[in-house]
């Protein structure tokens, strides 16, 4: 798809990594214009917050904060939580980002209030541009579940409420765009 329409794609994806006693990474796949995989990279924060406890499957990176080449510039992909540590921002910007991605996976109740304005802080501060993808919809699991905090089993995190935009270095923004 990258080859036929000519463009870089950002996979989000989850990585199982063999080589190193099944470790689950949740991994962004950068893919060229042509086709060919530029990279990878991979969260570098883990929340340990209620329902969101991902320390239980996932492992935090150990590959830094890559930026790539690509045909349209130099981009860097700031896994979701990673957006609510400003260091990780400036960190993407000093190894030379010109564009950030944030895909994310969030619910109302978590973060909601920071959304409209954690990346747009990062382009400012850091000189460079930010597409905050969030995701729509909800969830269910055949299960109920708990982190174990006193509230009662469920079988959803919640409404994760989309509203994804793009930031620029010079305090504006796009619309929210779904």
């Amino acid at each position: 798809m990258a080859k036929t329409h000519n463009m870089v794609i950002v996979s989000p994806i989850l990585e199982r990594d063999e080589n190193h006693g099944s470790t689950i990474w949740n991994t962004a796949v950068i893919i060229g214009h042509n086709g060919n995989i530029i990279g990878k990279t991979r969260k570098n924060h883990i929340p340990r917050v209620g329902d969101f406890n991902e320390s239980t499957y996932y492992m935090e990176s150990q590959l830094g904060h890559p930026v790539f080449q690509t045909k349209y510039g130099k981009i860097a992909v700031n896994i979701c939580y990673g957006r609510h540590h400003v260091l990780n921002w400036m960190a993407y910007g000093l190894n030379g980002a010109e564009i950030v991605f944030n895909p994310s996976a969030t619910v109302g109740s978590l973060s909601e209030p920071m959304w409209s304005i954690e990346a747009r802080n990062a382009s400012i501060a850091n000189n460079y541009f930010v597409g905050s993808v969030n995701r729509v919809g909800t969830e269910l699991f055949p299960s109920p579940f708990t982190s174990g905090d006193g509230k009662p089993a469920h079988k959803d995190l919640g409404e994760f409420y989309g509203s994804s935009y793009v930031s620029a270095p010079d305090a504006s923004r796009t619309p929210v765009i779904i």
